[in-house]
């Protein structure tokens, strides 16, 4: 994470500067978003690490984030001229955010089935919802309802994953680059419809990225020590009660912070002159594409997946009006939902079409993972697969060997094991004599340093085995897959997956 604007090139810490500079990043504006915060900084940077291991690793390129000072609800992407590509986050959206989903879960009318909802006294709502982080009028509540309290936390935290995930979007996908080729002027401007198609392809990927993370956070559930919290505990239970349960909550964290800037109509003469998709046009597309991941993800039929994203919709707009309800019971109005339904279509085909120009454009500067090794990479870096005992249980593992870049004669281990799935992997090195004979990097692995694993670890026995031997150890392979620095693993992986 980037605290201090020495940190940037110099171009982006200009830009940085005009949103409103680094925020001070040890004193949140509230004590109630002091966890949250801490929650928020650490999901952004394994999101980061991620992207940077799948779509950075070996561009001479690193994605880095920070967060800005503005209290205006917001994030931007900006893909650099140098080697770093920087996302910025407003602490408004945090703030604002907060407050929103604890005021939401202040009520026992919104997701009653989560806790003891009977407990809450509805004293969440508001006449409105600002646009700009308000502490003094739109300040977060604390539902009286512990594990409701953490609920609240954990539907926050997931709309910063998608608004993350979004910019990270606009990277991978290429489009902040067509944006740089604009100011550079080799290009003309995009349209508006360009624009707008640019904003729809951003949120699909971010659907993607965030459902991906939400599963990684359940295969490691083990390594979470929920048990510690009981509050903690059963709210994960309620989010991941079942996969519906995890897409239906993912879509209302997606959905609201589009909603609370929407107007209930959808008016065509406007969007064709605003690059952004109004959030009717935005919302309505989020539920086609839910629709999708519920066919995809559960098996469900076209027709289900239609009427459950529907049903969540439905929910999503009736807590937007009971926040907004002097008596926190508001009445469900469907003019945001109908203005998708009964004026969006034909627009969305334009918009589409507009995408379809540029797409090529777009996949010329897409980022794509590095998967295939040239014979110079492939020579740096190495992995074996090992199955043995650790005390009375399995113990699968993952150890890769790197040339180290920065210092002569030096090799990098890194070890993905199943006890340590989803902590930072266990990481040594080894000195390289001058006078060794051979390759290092695959004998000195096979040796010495599974030697040093087995004492490290305490592991009992271990024996070499065959990478596929570990598919069906989901959690391991997936992270070992996001966190690997050998391409060569990244490759064999993706390929025993497919």
């Amino acid at each position: 994470m980037i605290t201090n604007l020495n940190e940037l090139p110099e171009f982006l810490a200009k830009a940085v500067v005009a949103k409103g500079g680094i925020h001070e990043c040890a004193s949140p504006n509230l004590q109630f978003d002091e966890h949250l915060f801490k929650n928020a900084i650490i999901i952004f940077e394994q999101l980061t690490e991620q992207a940077n291991h799948r779509y950075f690793y070996n561009a001479g390129r690193e994605l880095k984030f920070g967060i800005i000072k503005s209290d205006y609800v917001g994030a931007f992407a900006s893909a650099g001229k140098g080697d770093v590509d920087f996302i910025g986050v407003n602490y408004g959206t945090i703030h604002l955010l907060s407050s929103l989903f604890s005021r939401l879960l202040s009520s026992e009318l919104i997701f009653p089935d989560v806790g003891m909802s009977n407990t809450e006294t509805r004293e969440g709502y508001s006449f409105y919802i600002p646009r700009i982080a308000d502490s003094g009028k739109f300040e977060a509540r604390r539902p009286n309802c512990s594990v409701r309290l953490a609920f609240a936390k954990h539907m926050a935290l997931t709309a910063l994953t998608f608004i993350y995930s979004h910019e990270i979007s606009h990277i991978t996908k290429g489009h902040s680059r067509v944006k740089n080729s604009i100011k550079d002027g080799f290009r003309p401007p995009l349209s508006v419809l360009e624009n707008q198609a640019l904003e729809l392809d951003a949120d699909l990927g971010a659907i993607e990225l965030t459902y991906d993370y939400m599963q990684f956070m359940k295969a490691v559930e083990e390594r979470l020590n929920l048990d510690s919290d009981a509050a903690i505990k059963e709210s994960w239970l309620n989010f991941y009660k079942s996969p519906i349960h995890n897409i239906r909550f993912v879509f209302f964290a997606s959905y609201l912070p589009f909603r609370i800037h929407c107007d209930n109509h959808w008016d065509p003469e406007t969007q064709a002159k605003n690059g952004q998709p109004q959030p009717p046009f935005r919302m309505g597309m989020l539920m086609k594409s839910f629709a999708t991941v519920l066919q995809e993800a559960c098996g469900l039929s076209e027709e289900k997946s239609k009427e459950l994203v529907y049903r969540f919709s439905l929910e999503s707009e009736k807590a937007y009006a009971d926040i907004q309800a002097e008596s926190g019971e508001g009445e469900l109005d469907l003019k945001a939902i109908d203005a998708f339904f009964e004026n969006v279509g034909e627009y969305g085909i334009t918009v589409v079409e507009a995408f379809e120009k540029i797409e090529d454009e777009l996949k010329s500067g897409a980022l794509i993972e590095k998967l295939c090794p040239s014979p110079d990479e492939a020579q740096k870096t190495s992995y074996v697969a090992i199955a043995g005992a650790k005390l009375v249980s399995p113990y699968y593992a993952i150890i890769e060997s790197r040339r180290c870049e920065k210092i002569e004669n030096t090799l990098q281990i890194q070890c993905f094991s199943v006890n340590r799935v989803g902590e930072k992997p266990l990481q040594f090195s080894i000195a390289i004599s001058p006078n060794f004979e051979g390759n290092p990097v695959t004998d000195l692995l096979k040796t010495e340093a599974l030697e040093i694993l087995k004492e490290l670890e305490e592991i009992d026995f271990f024996e070499p085995i065959e990478l596929a031997a570990l598919k069906e150890q989901d959690a391991l392979i997936e992270w070992a897959f996001g966190s690997s620095n050998s391409v060569n693993l990244k490759l064999d992986i993706k390929s025993m997956m497919e």
